[in-house]
């Protein structure tokens, strides 16, 4: 360890770099789960975009034409809610969903990201595993026939001798069973990125250079601001509670301005007025005490990932 300090530090090369970058930008291309993570997100921004509708006007069109009465009967009306407080707090939540699915997609790439890095030490650990085993079989193929000699000079036991044989033997052995953690962990890369991998893309320099690294409470800083699965947690529980507050809206009247328009045979009319809806159903009452518990739950689940 003294003697290898004392060697001038070679930083990893570009080129280790580019490719393993290489590796990543095609994962996202290819990976069947962060795919299907993109169209999660297009759900959630269209979910978030349909908050919208709540304070939209909605429009209605009947026709009967029933033989006992004179002609057809046609009806048009339109209503615009005013005054809403589930509405509004529906409309509310459109900037927090739109946050949460570009944070959980967010996640999603972190995992990918995570995943391939994994994908890429376990060839990295494998190819300097079976390096390291080439330079034992080299070792013990020296040691095994310099153990002969002696043994054959009347210097050394048998004992020895068949020692360094056996050892000999099963690095020879693991040869094979480290090849095969080569194969196997460029078989996991390429599922990842769906290209073709060479081992010998990924190795690791003769030495390494110094690493710096920040203090510790500027990496907790930037986790608290900009990790992903922080961020959906934080808008989760904005949701939420704004999803309380939408089904508490739910029993309260709703003001809205209404126009109608109705048509008999050849007689018309048509009114302009105010509208009063006020809601009675008791599952409601219900439904807000689970919105508050689920908005409860939701704090001390963001608390917990903030923590982990």
């Amino acid at each position: 360890g003294v003697a290898g300090s004392l060697i001038p530090a070679r930083p990893v090369s570009a080129d280790s770099t580019d490719k393993l970058m290489t590796a990543f930008d095609l994962a996202l291309d290819h990976d069947a789960t962060y795919r299907a993570a993109i169209a999660e997100r297009d759900v959630n921004l269209q979910t978030a975009n349909q908050t919208i509708a709540a304070y939209l006007p909605s429009a209605s069109y009947n026709y009967q034409n029933v033989p006992t009465e004179s002609g057809a009967r046609q009806v048009v009306t339109v209503t615009q809610p005013i005054v809403s407080l589930g509405a509004l707090a529906t409309l509310r939540q459109r900037k927090p969903r739109r946050a949460f699915a570009e944070a959980t997609l967010g996640a999603r790439e972190q995992d990918l990201a995570t995943r391939t890095l994994t994908a890429v030490s376990d060839i990295v650990r494998a190819t300097e595993a079976s390096t390291l085993n080439e330079a034992r079989i080299d070792a013990f193929r020296i040691q095994s026939e310099r153990a002969n000699r002696l043994y054959q000079a009347g210097q050394g036991t048998i004992t020895d001798a068949r020692d360094i044989q056996v050892r000999y033997e099963q690095a020879l052995a693991n040869r094979i069973l480290l090849k095969s953690d080569q194969i196997a962990a460029s078989a996991r890369l390429r599922s990842i990125t769906g290209a073709p991998t060479n081992a010998a893309d990924y190795v690791l320099p003769g030495q390494f250079g110094t690493i710096e690294l920040a203090p510790v409470d500027t990496y907790l800083a930037q986790q608290t601001e900009d990790n992903p699965q922080v961020e959906a947690a934080r808008q989760t529980e904005r949701i939420n509670k704004l999803e309380a507050d939408r089904v508490l809206g739910s029993l309260l009247p709703i003001i809205g301005a209404s126009a109608t328009y109705s048509r008999r045979g050849d007689v018309s009319d048509s009114f302009i007025g105010f509208s009063i809806n006020a809601p009675l159903n008791a599952g409601s009452l219900f439904q807000t005490r689970a919105a508050r518990a689920t908005a409860r739950r939701s704090v001390d689940e963001r608390r917990a990932v903030e923590e982990r």
